[in-house]
């Protein structure tokens, strides 16, 4: 309450950080504990922020986790990992910092906050589907590294860190207060504007400020500039992510990377995302407009997104049974869907894909090919699970894409600071989470790796806090 007075009269603090999302509250909290007196302004609290909608599951190398379970890892193979999945187009450097920096988050998340990671290997959590999407080998990790809660949701790792920072004497969180404008003076940022226009409005002075505020996915202005593919694509992302802290960087002259990058995920029209992969990981299979099948439907979500993208009509028929369908049955989606249609049954194939417009002789002749495999006849797709053969009655349902979040961002350095186009800092900013450029790579959705958004939330949050608390 001291440094809430102090800050609303004098309207100064040691650090300003715009956005009190998973990386807005990292970086506050870790400046705070380095000493600083820190003012976090967030838009709108009632509002969920991206990490809140997200899977609380962490990518992280070297940790207790994998120590206790006898796993060899490093950071330095996490790095060479990402390169490779991201065709080696995310920035080196910045990668390596956050993959040497995972385990020190993980912890500091643990001791500080008060959660508790597990490290999933794919096994125990008693939901097949659940264990298969968590099998490292299968997802672009030399080793298992997801780590993730017993809840296994981003609300719990919101509502932590939230009380976390409530509790911190050294942070006001100043709900309402909406980024307006970047302070400037001699080339430096200065302070901020924050609020509606008119009395209400805060203005803010410190030694540097983070911009912790979102990417732009809720700016249609800037996804259809940037990545005109996913325009019309249902959007699922946080409403309040429009892109404010980008815009205002670049006001001053500061440059971005990768703005073509975004997170997509299977969308099961007209339900949420979620189930379609769960059907494709208990055996179900996707085939398109033709009736042909197109990948293989036990890759990663970003990697099956990617493929239903180029696609004729950007839409896949995902195709499963009655043994699938008893094992989502509990789960609302699905009961949704059958009671609006957009799931159907049949015990010929052939009419199931015609009901959806599809050619059901090639379907039949897909499906005959794929029970062969399933049987040991090998995949010609490399499908790694198969569980069962598909059976009558069959089930379907179309799947859309839909758009999470942008991925590219402010170009920033291994201390978060944020770069110019010809490499130099902008004194007193720093970026963060989906303000900043992400590990991705430019390349669409193909380029996310599972764990890794909040690997770099968390890892550049916690750069940012503590470089933002430095007094020089």
């Amino acid at each position: 309450m001291e440094l809430g007075a102090h800050l609303l009269e004098r309207h100064t603090a040691d650090v300003v950080v715009v956005g009190a999302g998973a990386a807005g509250m990292m970086a506050a909290l870790v400046a705070a504990e380095s000493g600083a007196d820190v003012a976090l302004l967030e838009k709108d609290t009632s509002v969920p922020c991206n990490s809140e909608l997200a899977g609380a599951l962490v990518a992280a190398a070297g940790t207790r986790q994998q120590k206790a379970a006898g796993i060899n890892d490093s950071p330095e193979l996490f790095a060479k990992d990402i390169a490779g999945y991201t065709q080696n187009q995310a920035n080196p450097e910045v990668t390596l910092a956050l993959c040497r920096g995972s385990a020190g988050v993980l912890e500091f998340l643990e001791t500080r906050v008060g959660l508790s990671f597990g490290l999933s290997s794919g096994e125990g959590s008693g939901d097949p589907s659940s264990d298969l999407w968590l099998r490292s080998d299968m997802w672009g990790h030399a080793a298992p590294r997801y780590h993730r809660l017993p809840t296994a949701g981003g609300r719990e790792v919101i509502r932590a860190l939230r009380e976390a920072v409530r509790a911190h004497s050294r942070v006001l969180l100043m709900d309402r207060r909406p980024l307006q404008q970047l302070l400037e003076k001699n080339g430096a940022v200065v302070g901020v504007e924050a609020g509606v226009v008119g009395p209400a409005k805060t203005s803010i002075s410190c030694r540097n400020v983070v911009l912790a505020s979102g990417g732009f996915g809720a700016n249609r202005t800037m996804t259809a500039k940037y990545m005109p593919e996913v325009a019309l694509w249902p959007y699922r992302g946080a409403l309040t992510a429009t892109g404010d802290g980008i815009l205002q960087a670049m006001m001053l002259g500061a440059a971005v990377d990768h703005m073509g990058s975004y997170h997509a995920m299977p969308h099961l029209w007209p339900l949420t995302p979620g189930m379609p992969r769960q059907i494709r990981l208990l055996g179900g299979i996707a085939v398109n407009r033709r009736g042909e099948r197109f990948i293989a439907e036990d890759v990663p979500t970003a990697k099956f997104a990617d493929a239903v993208s180029k696609q004729p009509e950007t839409i896949a028929l995902e195709i499963f049974d009655k043994r699938i369908a008893d094992a989502i049955s509990a789960r609302a989606p699905f009961s949704v869907g059958i009671a609006s249609g957009a799931v159907r049954s049949n015990d010929s194939i052939v009419e199931l894909a015609r009901s959806f417009g599809i050619d059901g002789a090639v379907v039949e002749k897909q499906l005959e090919r794929y029970n062969k495999a399933v049987a040991g006849g090998g995949d010609s797709f490399g499908r790694l699970v198969f569980e069962q053969p598909l059976r009558p009655p069959y089930y379907g349902g179309v799947t859309t894409l839909a758009f999470a979040d942008s991925k590219g961002g402010l170009r920033v350095n291994t201390k978060a600071e944020v770069l110019r186009a010809d490499g130099t800092a902008i004194r007193g900013l720093y970026a963060a989470g989906d303000a900043a450029v992400g590990i991705a790579g430019e390349r669409g959705c193909a380029g996310y790796l599972g764990g890794n958004g909040l690997l770099s939330a968390f890892g550049l949050g916690a750069i940012a806090g503590r470089q933002s608390a430095q007094r020089t």
